[in-house]
């Protein structure tokens, strides 16, 4: 690479967006530190959704 920083970028950004100095700067609708997010949250591939059903607890 003639640019150090270009080597820097975590999975070349996915090819979804722009290696810059070190940092990927995502086309959008995509984002996270490799452009590897679409969504504000989504499932891993396989995994299930388990309701959590934890109580809200205060202690004073």
């Amino acid at each position: 690479c003639s640019d150090p920083f270009t080597a820097l970028c975590p999975g070349e950004c996915r090819r979804r967006g722009k290696c810059i100095r070190g940092f990927c700067h995502c086309n959008p609708p995509y984002w996270g530190l490799d452009c590897g997010r679409q969504r504000a949250w989504q499932l891993a591939p396989g995994a299930t959704l388990v309701p959590n059903r934890a109580a809200l607890r205060i202690y004073v």
